[in-house]
């Protein structure tokens, strides 16, 4: 079994930014992945999958 890691970087407008920001806990375990915010307005997932 090996483990895959999946990086998404998602440029959002500032009103979607802001939102999605505010409910970054549901959000987090809804894809049970990691938020990385930036100082732009962007957000970085990492998830893993397994084979």
């Amino acid at each position: 079994m090996k483990n895959k890691l999946c990086s998404v970087r998602l440029e959002l407008s500032p009103e979607i930014f802001i939102r999605l920001k505010s409910e970054i806990t549901r959000f987090h375990l809804r894809l049970n992945a990691r938020l990385h915010f930036a100082n732009s307005f962007s957000v970085v997932t990492h998830a893993i999958f397994r084979d």
